[in-house]
């Protein structure tokens, strides 16, 4: 073994979390053990913004505990050009935006915001997307009170971001730039009438984000399992023990899982409600497979009087935001925002 390598599996204290193979669902473990060892209620924001064991301890001497009820992360606060908030997607989260805010030009600050339900207890679980834009719109303006505003969103992420131009707009504040990445368009009533199919959508979401691609076998498991409990406590406790087994998630608090999956629903049933107004502003759509089997950007269009330009990612849903496809959006937005900057 060389000078200064480790064993293999071994991580330091300064190696990055996510660079050494973490992905969200390990974040969200390693917070509840930070947790529940250290007596704090760190958000997994915490994980984002400080990627590091060293770092982590720093937070945790320093008892910076308003990092746990933020809902901004600070993807890259550092910057002179207008800053690009980036909304979460179903999950809540917005780990998924790592890797592109990577790519995006080092002088632009880069802001993700977080589903409300994840820092708030007291978070409406019936929210709307209108409500839900509003309360991301607040914690936007503590950062940056005027435009010009650059927003984009992945999934449902790319909804609030849509919904929060349209209160921008109305409120007089100009948005330079509005992305929606593979964002499906609204669907009245698509929200599953037995929990059982929801908490199968559910599983399938936190899966695939953490890279895991479950087999039809297992699936069917967990779907007996499912319909052979009784309510939402006995069903969650079935899915933390299937997703243990099959090995993506191993030692989730149910309680952290029942925060994610209340956030699941909540954005599940506001996006079956929402119905777009014409957009404020020129649309950058980018489609993936998945979203052109639903002709997304084509519905999309119809309310884009401004414009909306699209373009293709050869990819499914869940890999756009991923390499080599999330490289391809990194440079769509770059050069949406140079645009943008320089009107």
């Amino acid at each position: 073994m060389g000078p200064g390598r480790r064993p293999a599996g071994r991580a330091g204290v300064h190696d990055d979390f996510f660079e050494s193979g973490g992905h969200s669902i390990d974040a969200l473990r390693l917070i509840g053990r930070i947790n529940q060892a250290f007596g704090e209620r760190l958000g997994v924001s915490a994980v984002l913004e400080h990627p590091t064991v060293a770092r982590q301890a720093a937070l945790l001497r320093g008892r910076h505990v308003a990092v746990a009820t933020d809902p901004v992360v600070r993807l890259r606060p550092e910057g002179t050009l207008d800053p690009l908030f980036l909304v979460h997607p179903i999950g809540g989260n917005v780990f998924c935006y790592r890797t592109l805010a990577a790519e995006l030009d080092a002088g632009r600050p880069v802001f993700g915001l977080t589903a409300p339900g994840l820092t708030d207890p007291a978070a409406a679980p019936d929210a709307t997307v209108e409500e839900l834009a509003a309360a991301h719109l607040e914690a936007l303006r503590r950062i940056r009170p005027t435009g010009p505003y650059h927003l984009a969103g992945w999934s449902f992420g790319g909804l609030l971001a849509y919904e929060m131009a349209v209160q921008l707009r109305s409120a007089g504040q100009e948005v330079a730039t509005l992305a929606l990445l593979d964002t499906g368009y609204p669907e009245p009533g698509h929200v599953p009438d037995d929990e059982t199919e929801l908490l199968e959508w559910f599983h399938e979401d936190l899966a695939r984000s953490a890279g895991f691609d479950p087999t039809d076998d297992s699936l069917s498991v967990l779907r007996s399992a499912l319909r052979s409990a009784a309510g939402t406590p006995a069903r969650l406790a079935v899915l933390a023990g299937h997703v243990q087994r099959e090995g993506f998630a191993p030692g989730l608090d149910p309680r952290d899982l029942a925060r994610h999956y209340a956030v699941f629903r909540t954005g599940i049933r506001a996006a079956a409600a929402y119905r777009p107004p014409a957009a404020p502003c020129p649309v950058l759509f980018l489609q993936t497979t998945t979203g052109a089997g639903e002709h997304a950007a084509d519905r999309w269009a119809a309310r884009a009087e401004a414009g909306l330009t699209r373009h293709d990612a050869a990819t499914d849903h869940y890999g756009l935001m991923r390499p080599p496809h999330s490289t391809t959006a990194a440079a769509l937005l770059r050069t949406a925002l140079a645009g943008a900057d320089h009107r």
